[in-house]
């Protein structure tokens, strides 16, 4: 079960890359790491050598004593970079909707930590050491820090443990550790500290200190108060879990409990509970304690022949937080935690709910550090590292506003909501949520779009009609390309995609309507490029529109109810319409995707090469060099 839920909490580590791969650490033996890390995801046999480099950290050769340390640390940089920049690709789960599981970089990065926990030795191993303790975010390879860090004596080593406990680790093992190596030592100087930590909230944290105590000549240990428990780290991080949510909260809103009726086995019908925003013209203007924003009649209202209604219950926060401790202790089923049910209960970890960390943070943003602690200690108890609580919750709730995001730019086309939304999950709260990047770049290019789908849009059929006979055909290749940036494109079922062939209207997509194609009919720029058949100077033309990379008001994904969203962008519409005519992977787009500036101006100059060599046969004339098997209709193009 523990594995399963490192999984979920590394899966931060397989988002989409921004930018081309990157030396993570300076130097020669950077540049070594990285090189030789190359050589292995391309045939994992040829695994960099970095058991002679642990064997030089204990030599007394000082040189490679250095080098030896610089290679394994900028080892470890690398293999962690590697993870999301796109050099070691995903393993995919071979179960249907099961997502990535690992990739060569985590699985060696974890051989590398096990190595370096049984080998390392002296000084020497410091470096690497002190990079698993504070930059490395799986549990599993910590420890290893440690383990090598109890084989380093002396002064230097003394000091990093007062700073180790100063701050404890946030992982368990590691933290309990450093205490027991204090204790096994018998280092009185660090007395003070061990004091403070016997009061700490972790259980396993407490009680080592606790055990430690007297070893270290501590004759009064202190009381162990939960309220009092909270170092300024777990105040913050509750502060910012608070702050996590979309909409702001009135000092003076009410907390209440509803329940709803009717539509049975429906997404309606459930309880719940939440801050009253606002009370006016018959509804309640709640965000609840998933971070959701809702308006709920206080009237029952005819829905078929069922017949839903409200019923609202005043609590308070500490009424909340002693029924979350009951649900839980009441059974293994928390799907009433999670806000889809089990639908989307299944693809999150068990040891902390959003209702869990939301109304823990509410408590004690409100002055009940009793009740905070009651809920909150129990939950990070059950995690390997104090920050799996947060790092959940960032997650959870940046899936559920980046989803609203998402809909708000491509089924509303509102550009003011999806900004706002993006504002929100670029504060530093969302720092490292997998698609923060993603959402400053939208931002960064609808600041620039103003006019889309006002002065700037599709035309309707007849107009586009009138238009091409005062445009050449190159003047129309090029106003096609640099309108794709408006081609709307709705998922209508689940599993499924989209289809760049949509129709295309003048208003916004209605899930009311049913169906797309609904509204005044414009042109849809794809199937126009797709149309005119291109040929060869054609593709010529078409090819620098590679280079957009704006995003269009179009996502996929797999179900509702799971977390993955692709939003895609103009240059994987242009690398379709190129390689259909091209009869072949012409783009490259999963290559070009992953090029610096320099790259992708090289990678389209390849392109234009091929144009220009082969300018003499006509789309007909060309081999016909696509992949031959079946794909069900998906584009197998994009990255």
């Amino acid at each position: 079960m523990r594995n399963a839920l490192v999984v979920v909490l590394l899966a931060t580590l397989s988002a989409v890359a921004s930018d081309a791969p990157k030396q993570a650490a300076e130097g020669a033996e950077g540049k070594r790491a990285f090189d030789d890390l190359t050589a292995f995801y391309a045939d994992t046999k040829k695994e960099p050598p970095y058991k002679p480099a642990l064997t030089d950290l204990a030599s007394t050769d000082a040189a490679k004593s250095k080098a030896a340390s610089a290679y394994i640390t900028a080892l470890f940089k690398q293999l962690y970079a590697d993870e999301s920049n796109g050099r070691s690709p995903v393993k995919r789960s071979p179960f249907f909707g099961g997502g990535g599981t690992s990739s060569d970089a985590r699985d060696f990065r974890a051989k590398l930590a096990a190595a370096f926990s049984k080998d390392a030795q002296g000084d020497g191993a410091l470096d690497a050491a002190l990079w698993l303790i504070d930059s490395e975010k799986d549990p599993r390879n910590q420890p290893a820090g440690m383990d090598a860090l109890k084989r380093v004596k002396g002064p230097k080593s003394v000091e990093i443990f007062r700073k180790l406990l100063q701050q404890p680790h946030p992982n368990a093992s590691v933290a309990k550790s450093v205490i027991e190596e204090v204790a096994a030592r018998g280092l009185k100087e660090l007395a003070p500290e061990i004091t403070k930590l016997c009061g700490h909230f972790r259980t396993s944290v407490r009680e080592a200190a606790r055990d430690a105590a007297p070893k270290l000549g501590i004759a009064k240990i202190p009381d162990y108060k939960p309220e009092a428990a909270f170092s300024p780290w777990l105040e913050q991080e509750l502060k910012n879990i608070a702050g996590m949510v979309v909409v702001e909260i009135p000092k003076d809103a009410k907390w209440m409990h509803f329940a709803l009726s009717g539509n049975k086995g429906g997404k309606g019908e459930g309880e719940f509970s939440g801050y009253v925003l606002d009370e006016k013209d018959g509804t309640y203007h709640v965000v609840d304690y998933f971070g959701t924003e809702r308006f709920l009649s206080k009237n029952a209202t005819a829905t078929g022949k069922t017949e839903t209604g409200v019923t609202a219950t005043p609590r308070t926060l500490a009424e909340e937080a002693k029924a979350l401790l009951e649900v839980r202790a009441a059974s293994n089923d928390l799907s009433s935690l999670s806000r889809m049910g089990m639908a989307t209960a299944q693809f999150e970890p068990k040891f902390v709910s959003v209702p869990e960390a939301l109304v823990a943070a509410w408590c004690f943003t409100h002055g009940d550090k009793a009740s905070a602690a009651a809920l909150l200690f129990p939950r990070i108890d059950a995690t390997a590292d104090d920050r799996w609580v947060g790092w959940v919750t960032r997650d959870l709730l940046g899936h559920q506003y980046f989803q609203k995001m998402l809909v708000a730019f491509s089924h509303a086309r509102d550009f003011p909501a999806t900004l706002a939304l993006a504002k929100h999950l670029s504060k530093p709260v969302f720092d490292d949520y997998n698609y923060q990047e993603r959402t400053k770049l939208l931002a960064a290019q609808l600041a620039k779009r103003e006019d889309d789908f006002k002065k700037f849009a599709l035309p309707e059929p007849a107009k586009w009609e009138e238009l091409k006979k005062t445009l050449k055909r190159d003047e129309q290749i090029k106003f096609l390309a640099e309108h794709m940036r408006l081609l709307n494109c709705i998922q209508m079922g689940q599993p499924g995609d989209v289809n760049y062939a949509d129709p295309q209207t003048a208003q916004p997509f209605s899930r009311g309507q049913g169906m797309v194609g609904q509204g005044t009919a414009v042109i849809n720029p794809y199937n126009e490029l797709t149309n005119m058949k291109l040929e060869v100077a054609d593709m010529a033309i078409l090819a620098p529109f590679l280079a957009d990379e704006n995003f269009i008001p179009t996502f996929s994904y797999w179900r509702e109810f799971h977390s993955k969203r692709t939003l895609h962008q103009v240059n994987w519409v242009i690398s379709t319409v190129l390689n259909e005519a091209a009869k072949r992977d012409l783009s490259e787009i999963g290559i070009y995707s992953n090029l610096d500036a320099e790259g992708k101006k090289k990678h389209i100059d390849k392109i234009l090469d091929w144009c220009k060599a082969n300018a003499g046969k006509t789309r007909d004339q060309l081999p016909d060099e696509r992949p031959k098997r079946n794909t069900g209709g998906a584009r197998i193009d994009a990255p």
